[in-house]
């Protein structure tokens, strides 16, 4: 059974035993339940602060004892957190909270959050105008219509594919065969091979994959992307002085003097090291559309913290310039000549299939910290 106690009456090691407001502990955090085990608890330590799970109000309160319990106490190894004793010397005070002109711990909880400081035109799965994406639909095509779609070089090769659609099997086989012959090899193997598999699940949806993640934000497109947004935001931050609340997106945005420009990984390069190590030209291509949150902020005297959440988004399907003539331009790619992404394409728009493509969500942390004058 739980203990109830006030949050100045814990120590250290009591902090990481506190349970959810849904498990006994006050919503405003003036009292709290305390589990057994650290596993049921929702807070934890992350090098050096707590991270509290749960809404602002209750997490801040949490945050705002545990704080003050570190200022206004000795660690006195094997009993957590204990009042100073008159005799002993008090302790050095941390480098940061030495450099501070003023220190100022409740002027954090005014600040709402998230807030959106970057937001793309296009929003996932659909046009700028709002109407659904060409790649995103599916079985609106007829096997005329697609035997009709001209290929590379002058060429029908879709007249040479199986438009019955009878069985879907022999196009999804070439589909993997494809993937994994010519855009996987590496890591992103299996990852092309479980979004092949969700397709063929037929359930759409969303798909998240961490070596997805972490090959996505090791791309220097990425990365300069990042880069970009993150100047911005500590440039915001610090020119505001921390008040960052009152800033518009239309004010985030206008900041950006180099417009930000959403990853891409379709280069000949790309291509070249999806045959070897990578798979991102077929897993993503180019990022459809994009948003950055500040979600995590703290601030104290001059100083402050956060972390960036950025979220890419792209459709996992196709749309006739994948593989026939650019509406716009009349351009033909070459992907059209591959037999996996005709598969594909019949897969998802021949009328007799309608395999359902879905949004690839890629969603990134950034630590942010600096200060202000």
């Amino acid at each position: 059974m739980s203990q109830t106690k006030r949050l100045d009456e814990l120590t250290k090691d009591e902090f990481l035993l506190i349970l959810p407001p849904d498990k006994g502990s006050d919503p405003k955090g003036r009292t709290v339940a305390l589990a057994d085990n650290p596993h049921d608890s929702c807070c934890s330590l992350s090098f050096g602060d707590l991270d509290v799970k749960g809404d602002r109000d209750f997490s801040q309160a949490i945050k705002k004892a545990y704080d003050t319990a570190k200022l206004n106490s000795t660690v006195i190894p094997g009993s957590g957190f204990a009042p100073r004793s008159s005799i002993m010397s008090p302790p050095e005070p941390p480098p940061l909270l030495t450099m501070m002109p003023k220190t100022d711990t409740t002027s954090a909880t005014a600040v709402r959050l998230p807030i959106l400081v970057y937001e793309s035109s296009h929003k996932p799965g659909k046009n700028a105008n709002g109407t659904t994406a060409e790649d995103m639909k599916y079985g609106e095509w007829s096997a005329e219509e697609i035997r009709n779609i001209a290929t590379v070089k002058g060429s029908h090769l879709f007249e040479l594919d199986d438009l019955n659609g009878g069985d879907p099997h022999p196009h999804f086989a070439a589909w993997r065969n494809m993937a994994t012959s010519l855009f996987g090899g590496g890591e992103l193997d299996m990852v092309l091979l479980a979004m092949i598999g969700q397709v063929q699940a037929n359930k759409g949806g969303e798909f998240r994959h961490p070596v997805l993640t972490s090959a996505v934000r090791a791309h220097q497109n990425t990365q300069a992307f990042t880069k970009n947004l993150l100047e911005v935001v500590n440039q915001h931050i610090q020119e505001s002085k921390g008040e960052i609340n009152p800033l518009s997106l239309q004010e985030w945005m206008s900041g950006y003097k180099k417009k930000p420009v959403l990853p891409a990984f379709n280069t000949a390069r790309d291509r070249y090291l999806g045959w070897l190590n990578g798979g991102l030209t077929m897993a993503i291509n180019a990022v459809w559309a994009g948003k950055a949150e500040i979600t995590q902020f703290e601030r104290a005297g001059n100083f402050y913290r956060g972390n960036v959440k950025v979220t890419l988004y792209d459709h996992f399907g196709l749309d006739l310039p994948d593989v026939g003539p650019d509406p716009d331009t009349g351009r033909i790619k070459e992907y059209g000549g591959l037999v996996g992404f005709r598969s594909w394409f019949i897969l998802q728009h021949l009328d007799k299939f309608g395999y359902k493509p879905f949004l690839t969500v890629i969603e990134m942390n950034y630590p942010i910290k600096g200060e202000w004058q």
